[in-house]
């Protein structure tokens, strides 16, 4: 009586195994491309859901939100919360009046939330930006964003002196001043943690009037800065998308820029492209990108 072998022998078994292996190393690229894909539609989401947020507060007070209060320290993304559906968390700090004082218990746990509008799925920072600690009062860490508005190619602007982007301390740019066209200007982009310092939602100071910390809300486009995902520079603006990183503009679209945009001049008549996008004055074409 003939007995029907069962099973396979080592050299099939390790013939099966390897093949696996081969279409699990095949499958595993365009699994990961997938998922990217998705992370980012959710980012030019989220930015989409804030650049109508600034257009709703334009539309509310005439002007876009300060970049941020350079005496009491809130910021641009604390002045939008009632805009992003946040309203209970806005009545529990005190902008007008108060200072964003991180010694106030109810303050410091109000900045601590972590809010899903100002996070790039694709950002592997921690809820709380441990990157910003020295920037506070008793090292406390708050809540992190991986977006910052665009302060253009010039970021020194004061009070009395209007800088090129739409954004830094005590702002007060309406869309009037966007002379570029707002489908020619960066509003916000966005700016990773593990090479950078990433950003924060709610301010930058618990420590009373002159202290300026914008760059953890406020991103330039300033070639010395760093361009876009330049490892060796932290206040400029970058993301973990590959190949570039995605910007609101002031029309309330998404675009994503290449990090190879010509981003190499500063000023004048030949200013490279990436800077014309920043500077909403500039009186410069702008086309592909």
């Amino acid at each position: 009586m003939r007995f029907q072998r069962q099973g396979f022998t080592l050299v099939e078994l390790l013939v099966v195994i390897a093949i696996i292996g081969v279409l699990i190393a095949l499958l595993l690229p365009a699994v990961q491309q997938a998922r990217e894909a998705a992370r980012r539609m959710q980012c030019t989401n989220n930015m989409k859901q804030i650049g109508l947020a600034m257009h709703n507060y334009h539309d509310t007070h005439k002007l876009f939100p300060p970049g941020f209060n350079n005496e009491l320290g809130w910021g641009w993304g604390a002045k939008i919360l009632p805009f992003i559906e946040q309203t209970a968390l806005y009545d529990e700090i005190d902008q007008v009046n108060g200072l964003m004082d991180l010694s106030d218990a109810d303050i410091l746990a109000a900045v601590q939330i972590p809010l899903d509008a100002f996070r790039c799925p694709s950002d592997v920072a921690p809820d709380l930006n441990d990157k910003s600690v020295p920037v506070v009062v008793a090292s406390e860490e708050i809540a992190y964003s991986s977006y910052l508005a665009s302060m253009g190619s010039y970021k020194d602007a004061t009070v009395t002196q209007l800088g090129l982007g739409m954004f830094w301390p005590q702002s007060r740019v309406a869309f009037r001043n966007v002379l570029d066209g707002t489908s020619n200007t960066f509003l916000i982009g966005e700016r990773e943690y593990q090479h950078t310092i990433g950003g924060l939602w709610a301010g930058t100071t618990t420590s009373g009037p002159g202290h300026q910390n914008k760059k953890y809300i406020l991103a330039s486009t300033n070639t010395s800065d760093g361009l876009i995902n330049d490892p060796t520079k932290y206040k400029g603006f970058g993301s973990f998308h590959p190949g570039g990183a995605n910007f609101a503009f002031c029309d309330g679209s998404v675009h994503f820029i290449s990090e190879t945009i010509d981003a190499t001049t500063n000023s004048g008549p030949n200013m490279s492209l990436y800077q014309r996008l920043g500077d909403r004055q500039d009186g410069l074409t702008v086309e592909g990108f």
